[in-house]
């Protein structure tokens, strides 16, 4: 597994050298991607060094377990579900066949293990893709490996409809990332990668004035970046009979915007794996149950990022947005345990996101009154102060 986690100094030099080699022989990044059997936006992620952690951490972790064995190169074709068993293909067209007690589905958005359930009577599913899409642009770190940004902040450059966001990476670089429509104004259609190098900089002079001088590759990047799509995915049940269970995005795929997709993932494994224990590791006794239970959690996180895109996007830069939560911040200090905001108990607590969904709501409802009650106390002020000067 060593050889397979390379440290993120040496990651960095690898990936440069990729990144010229590709550039140096004016090959594009889908073309590459292509070469190497990857998509477009992996290759992205390596060639700015920023392989995913997460899989890297759950790779060493698993190459350590005795009872585990890691198998690469191996695209799942299809699923038994009655029998529980599961069928690769490798790379040179043989197949193999894995058979266990409980599979388990977590094979991403685009699930071969839930695609097999759709086909059976009873299984709901529905996917929805965002008006915008996206696309990553970089600010390098500085000579001396610096942050060229407050790198303990998010950063956003709210446009009404569209957005800029850049977040900081450990080698102090930032990604940026473009979420725009892909129609309309503001939008990719309207600024396609083929536009002159005139137009796209005047753009972005235009629109993001402050953050141009800190890309010095913002021409490249556009045009080389993908841009990609954002859907949201939600199926009914998580589960088949008594042997197979959906876990992560392959259950419930949703948007970015509020930074919880592995988090969910993860929670859904330990959930998942505590009522396994309990349940003496018997999936006929937990798999219905298990469904029922995240299937709330799931919609409601789903829920909370498209209305957080929202809110990002458009509200982010207005003084009541501001004041409330300024607000917000106040009351979870005066009264702690009791007033929290919806951000902290979805980011910091295990509270079931849907029952966090409703806390907030409820404390919306204090916050509309302390505001009419305010604006009351105001009104009164200025009738008596007129009144008075009558």
């Amino acid at each position: 597994m060593g050889d397979r986690a390379p440290s993120t100094r040496r990651d960095a030099r690898l990936a440069a050298r990729l990144r010229r080699h590709r550039l140096d022989r004016g090959i594009t990044q889908a073309a590459m991607a292509a070469r190497l059997g990857i998509s477009a936006s992996y290759l992205n992620l390596i060639e700015h060094g920023r392989r995913p952690l997460g899989a890297e951490l759950l790779l060493r972790a698993a190459g350590e377990l005795p009872d585990v064995r890691l198998h690469f190169r191996h695209r799942l074709e299809d699923v038994d579900l009655d029998a529980g068993e599961a069928i690769f293909v490798r790379e040179d067209g043989t197949h193999v066949t894995a058979r266990g007690t409980l599979l388990v589905g977590a094979d991403g958005a685009f699930s071969a293990v839930r695609a097999r359930m759709q086909r059976n009577p009873g299984f709901d599913y529905s996917q929805s893709y965002l008006e915008a899409g996206y696309k990553e642009l970089t600010i390098p770190a500085t000579e001396d490996g610096g942050f060229r940004l407050d790198e303990h902040a998010l950063h956003i450059w709210p446009r009404g409809g569209s957005m800029m966001i850049a977040l900081p990476n450990r080698d102090g670089t930032f990604t940026c990332t473009l979420f725009w429509p892909m129609e309309g104004d503001h939008s990719f259609a309207g600024l396609p990668e083929s536009s002159s190098d005139d137009e796209i900089m005047g753009f972005f002079r235009r629109e993001y004035g402050d953050a141009v001088p800190l890309m010095p590759t913002l021409l490249e990047d556009y045009r080389e970046n993908p841009t990609s799509t954002l859907v949201t995915i939600r199926c009914d049940p998580w589960h088949w009979g008594d042997r197979v269970v959906l876990v992560g995005d392959a259950a419930h795929a949703i948007v970015p915007f509020y930074g919880q997709g592995m988090n969910a993932a993860f929670e859904d494994v330990r959930i998942l794996d505590e009522m396994l224990e309990a349940a003496g590791d018997d999936p006929a006794k937990v798999l219905p149950a298990f469904s029922r239970r995240r299937k709330p959690a799931g919609d409601a996180i789903a829920d909370l990022a498209l209305a957080n895109f929202v809110e990002m996007r458009d509200r982010v830069a207005s003084p009541l947005f501001l004041a409330r939560k300024k607000l917000e911040k106040v009351l979870s200090g005066v009264l702690p345990g009791t007033f929290e905001p919806l951000y902290d108990l979805v980011s910091f607590s295990n509270t079931p996101y849907h029952e966090a969904r409703e806390k907030a709501r409820r404390q919306d409802r204090i916050l509309a009154g302390i505001g009419i009650g305010l604006v009351a106390v105001v009104v009164i002020g200025v009738v008596a102060g007129v009144a008075a000067a009558i």
